[in-house]
């Protein structure tokens, strides 16, 4: 599996659609070798750390609607899949700010 710090995520700048969004946490996924059951397997091994909130369960046929544009994650289901990716914390406020223009994006 790749190291999460060694995936480029430059593309998050120029998503504007839930399109956009998704496409760029399927290269993610694709990057770290991850099928939608290890996705799985590794959310329901998260512990929420102390003072944030709980990780949210994600099952391996959400994973596919997220990466496949069916679904826009809500805000704690892409924490969690961002954490079984092993995205660093300093990292997820690009991821964060991708989502929220992705999720308004028909504004």
């Amino acid at each position: 599996m790749a190291e999460p710090a060694d995936l480029d995520a430059g593309h998050l700048g120029s998503v504007n659609t839930p399109a956009d969004f998704a496409a760029c946490l399927e290269g993610l996924r694709r990057r770290l070798e991850l099928s939608y059951e290890a996705m799985e397997q590794a959310a329901r091994k998260l512990r929420p750390r102390p003072g944030h909130a709980r990780f949210e369960h994600l099952g391996k046929s959400t994973v596919g609607e997220i990466v496949t544009g069916r679904r826009m994650p809500t805000e704690g289901k892409l924490r969690t899949f961002l954490a079984v990716c092993q995205v660093p914390i300093v990292d997820q406020v690009r991821w964060h700010a991708a989502w929220e223009r992705a999720r308004l994006a028909h504004l």
